[in-house]
């Protein structure tokens, strides 16, 4: 026998609920899915305390709770700089980063003085700073965001940095340190990795203050404690709900060093 007028009904209301809802439910995803995420970029070095108080504060903070709307990229390098003949001293000079910066910089003249990119090395906090911030761009090479971000928490805001501490830091966040290891080990690939990262950080010229320097959508960050609303602000897809309620000043730093 047929359906009866009740059974015919329900199938059709069966399907229109299938037609109506299926919209509904994907509407959201299509909405994420279709906004350009934001790019934040993180010029930063090791054992640096502003740059530790922002790992563990501002930046924690804006990737715990709007981290699938982020393009975060950490670059670092921080107020390092090859310690070239023209600008040269004996020991580190964050005048001399400038100095570095305006030499061998976007704005300077071409061809650039030929060792711009094969002096040594001086970092901000030392030669700890220096290996520090190598061992970090081998991860960053190795390994997406999402994992880096997970060690650089552990390694600069629970441990200031400390080389001693980034092998545990790396086996937390499932970081194969055997090929860390290698990689810094390398000259090669050394000498490939903080050529990456000075290239990057100078590619800034003398605009880059200090560290932290944030960019969001190519833009520096002027104040590093609004990270969470900027990124809220630059987004232009249906906002997550952290965004609405996001505090103004949740932390009380931002001095550059």
């Amino acid at each position: 026998g047929g359906l009866n007028i009740l059974e015919q009904m329900a199938l059709l209301v069966l399907a229109f609920g299938v037609i109506v809802a299926s919209p509904l439910t994907e509407n959201p995803h299509q909405l994420t899915a279709e906004a350009a995420k934001v790019s934040v970029v993180f010029y930063g070095e090791a054992k640096c305390p502003n740059c530790v108080d922002f790992v563990a504060g501002s930046l924690n903070e804006t990737l715990q709770a709007v981290g699938n709307i982020i393009d975060f990229e950490y670059v670092p390098w921080g107020n390092a700089y090859y310690n070239t003949s023209k600008c040269g001293t004996a020991g580190y000079d964050k005048t001399n980063m400038f100095c570095w910066a305006a030499q061998c910089g976007p704005s300077a003249k071409q061809p650039l003085d030929p060792d711009c990119f094969t002096g040594t090395i001086l970092c901000q906090h030392g030669p700890e700073e220096c290996q520090g911030n190598l061992i970090e761009g081998c991860i960053v090479k190795y390994y997406t965001s999402d994992v880096y971000s997970s060690f650089l928490y552990c390694a600069e805001a629970e441990n200031s940095g400390s080389v001693a501490a980034m092998p545990a830091c790396a086996k937390a966040a499932n970081i194969d340190w055997s090929v860390i290891s290698s990689c810094f080990n390398n000259a090669t690939e050394a000498t490939e990795i903080n050529l990456t990262y000075s290239h990057k950080t100078i590619a800034l010229g003398v605009s880059k203050q200090g560290t932290p320097w944030v960019l969001v959508n190519g833009v520096a960050l002027q104040d590093v404690d609004g990270l969470l609303k900027a990124v809220c602000e630059a987004y232009q897809g249906a906002k997550p709900k952290a965004c609405v309620s996001a505090p103004q000043r949740p932390h009380k730093y931002s001095e550059l060093s």
